[in-house]
């Protein structure tokens, strides 16, 4: 005499999804503001030849202090889930590896848009201190050429 169980709705892995989203989101976006502050602290101190203490001095223009890391904490920790809400409904249809595979591509996508939009937007001091021989036309030799990139802070 056996009986059998009615079956059980898959709600596991959307839950499963959803923590580890819950999860990750913030994370990643205190790793990816923590990086864009280096980025754009790094780019201060090769354009201008200054030790990073005098080169963040002397730039005195918002872009890294605390204020900045929490707000793009905030901005880069929204871009997973946009990603992943946006790839999960433009594939509503798809099987589930296909919507999955969409919505981490499409949560990668938006982070690395966010990022080079805030590096390219940031990357400037605003008092002129780039030497042309280090950065020539205030552009850090690291960064490509075909990627737009807001030009500050050159002589």
């Amino acid at each position: 005499m056996s009986q059998d169980s009615p079956p059980v709705p898959d709600y596991g892995t959307r839950i499963g999804l959803g923590c580890a989203l819950l999860i990750l989101s913030p994370l990643i976006g205190a790793a990816l503001a923590l990086l864009q502050n280096a980025n754009i602290e790094d780019a201060w101190v090769h354009c201008s030849g200054l030790a990073p203490e005098v080169a963040n001095d002397i730039a005195d223009t918002g872009q890294v202090w605390l204020g900045s890391l929490v707000l793009r904490a905030i901005g880069y920790s929204l871009c997973p889930p946009v990603g992943i809400i946006v790839g999960l409904w433009i594939c509503r249809r798809r099987t589930r590896v296909v919507r999955v595979t969409v919505a981490c591509a499409l949560a990668l996508v938006i982070c690395a848009l966010a990022f080079w939009g805030d590096y390219a937007l940031n990357n400037g001091m605003t008092h002129g201190f780039y030497l042309p021989s280090l950065c020539p036309g205030g552009r850090p030799p690291w960064w490509p050429a075909w990627l737009p990139l807001r030009i500050t802070g050159h002589r």
